[in-house]
């Protein structure tokens, strides 16, 4: 951790040793949106009737391989 604040701490106009009431941090590129929580919903509901229709898939509903 102290090797991250050493990198960026040259941007910081305090006494040193004096505690900090506020730092903002901001990115040189803009981040991804979030993704929507409603398709998370949806396909949570989905998943048994999916479990139904394809019954030697179904253990990938609770151990799901990640995406590569």
């Amino acid at each position: 951790m102290q090797a991250i604040v050493a990198r960026h701490e040259t941007g910081i106009d305090a006494a040193p040793g004096a505690p900090l009431e506020e730092i903002i941090v901001t990115s040189p590129i803009e981040a991804l949106p979030m993704q929507d929580p409603v398709r998370d919903v949806w396909t949570g509901l989905a998943a048994p009737v999916w479990a139904l229709l394809h019954p030697a898939e179904a253990w990938r509903i609770f151990l799901p391989i990640p995406p590569e």
